[in-house]
């Protein structure tokens, strides 16, 4: 089994600034919310 405790923290994702730049271009050209967009992209928490 490989869950975390309540204690350990998952690691640190690093994404790339092309990665992000895209990401925000989907939020503010398409208007749906980060958070829709997030899932999409499978970075959300």
């Amino acid at each position: 089994m490989n869950q975390l405790t309540s204690n350990e923290k998952k690691p640190k994702r690093s994404f790339s600034p092309q990665f992000r730049a895209e990401a925000v271009q989907l939020v503010v050209t398409t208007g749906r919310p980060v958070k829709h967009v997030a899932d999409e992209l499978g970075i959300a928490d």
